[in-house]
């Protein structure tokens, strides 16, 4: 990899960190995922895949290590390993994985939460669906709306 490319990377995943910190006082509200679509689509798999750890070893270094880090470890890399295998799709079918991404990934850090904590899964679930909906739809609308000129952007930058 270029030295144009890894410093392109390494700005990148500074923004989805630096983003998801400024937002983190709206629940459920970020630009993490279409960061890590345009990552995704933009680097090959194994330096999506190092991006994604960075991101989430920083983002458990700035909010605390929890129970919860390889499972979003996990949620993470296996989004960004679907989307590596969909990049050359438009933004539609992007934004639907996304959206779909925003159910499994609450699902993937819902399940450990509720053994640990000991709560009752209906409880759980009720409470948590405006969260997930939030989540989902963000993640939809900002990838469907914002894919197409950033990823313009950013292969502007590795040509």
């Amino acid at each position: 990899m270029s030295l144009k490319k890894l410093t392109l990377l390494a700005v990148l995943v500074a923004l989805v960190v630096a983003l998801e910190q400024a937002l983190s006082y709206l629940p459920s509200v970020q630009v993490t995922t279409l960061l890590i679509v345009i990552i995704s689509t933009s680097f090959d798999r194994k330096y999506s895949l190092l991006a994604v750890f960075v991101y989430v070893t920083l983002d458990n270094i700035l909010g605390g290590f929890t129970f919860l880090y390889p499972f979003m470890l996990i949620s993470w890399s296996l989004f960004s390993l679907i989307i590596n295998r969909f990049r050359n799709h438009n933004e539609l079918v992007l934004a639907i994985i996304s959206l779909v991404f925003g159910l499994v990934h609450m699902i993937i850090l819902g399940i450990p939460n509720i053994l640990n904590y000991k709560l009752k899964l209906i409880a759980y679930v009720v409470t948590d669906i405006p969260f997930t909906a939030i989540f989902m739809l963000v993640n939809f609308l900002t990838v469907l709306w914002l894919y197409s000129p950033l990823k313009k952007i950013i292969d502007m930058f590795l040509e």
